[in-house]
């Protein structure tokens, strides 16, 4: 796709034409992908929307056993307890399939059990789930990193999990205004937003959108929030604002 989504255009351009034989659907991760094409592609899109929404627990597990098949392997609640944790976090089951895969791995490995327990599942989750979020976190950029360290802190303050976009942009605005104010330059909403949008496609954050009408959406960490000091601790910029006085 470049700058001028001509691509775009011409696509979706194509069934408004006379005599065009076609229909074109185009399926995406996010919900507010219209809203971020060029407002020229934006006018040959429909307004129909349909929302898949993320597979509940019942689902996964399903879906699970299914792939398994007649293994005997795993205890059904090692099952139960992967769909639950995986349909807690984001529905996706090729997560749930890529823990059962690292529950085999461990379970091999120990060769002590006659069956995949759930201690197999917890480990093999609190495996991949600390290895992705470290992957993601240090390969951010430095804005992205501050982004959630504001976010680490709204999370304490007011006690939930779920809090608002304008919180989190007040608080990134003042930790950049106390602790980085040599940096020349300032960061508007609209650019938080978008940084908001990209943690949410690498799954640091959950959007959601409680009125269609509003850009600005509720924003849940999809990780622990004690995992972003960890994470960024021997980093000795972020130091002070994260309360670390001597990184050793």
């Amino acid at each position: 796709v470049n700058r001028k989504q001509k691509v775009l255009y011409n696509l979706f351009d194509w069934p408004s034409r006379a005599c065009a034989k076609l229909v074109v659907i185009a399926i995406a991760n996010t919900m507010d992908l219209p809203e971020r094409l060029l407002p020229r592609v934006h006018s040959r899109l429909g307004m129909s929307r349909v929302v898949f929404k993320s597979y509940s627990r019942e689902q996964l597990e399903e879906i699970v056993k299914a792939r398994l098949g007649n293994i005997p392997l795993f205890k059904d609640e090692a099952v139960e307890f992967c769909a639950r944790r995986v349909a807690a976090l984001h529905g996706d089951v090729r997560r749930a399939l890529q823990v059962c895969r690292r529950a085999a791995e461990i379970w091999e490995q120990e060769g002590k059990e006659t069956n995949i327990l759930l201690k197999h599942i917890k480990r093999a989750d609190e495996e991949l789930r600390d290895e992705l979020h470290n992957k993601r976190i240090q390969v951010a950029s430095w804005n992205e990193k501050l982004t959630l360290i504001a976010a680490y802190k709204v999370s304490k303050s007011v006690g939930k999990d779920i809090f608002s976009f304008e919180d989190l942009f007040f608080k990134f605005q003042q930790l950049r205004k106390t602790y980085f104010f040599q940096r020349k330059g300032s960061i508007c909403e609209k650019r938080i937003l978008s940084i908001c949008r990209r943690l949410g496609r690498i799954r640091l954050f959950t959007l959601f959108k409680v009125d269609l009408a509003d850009r600005r959406p509720k924003i849940r960490l999809a990780l622990d929030p004690d995992e972003i000091p960890f994470i960024l601790k021997n980093e000795m910029e972020f130091g002070p604002v994260l309360g670390i006085s001597q990184v050793t």
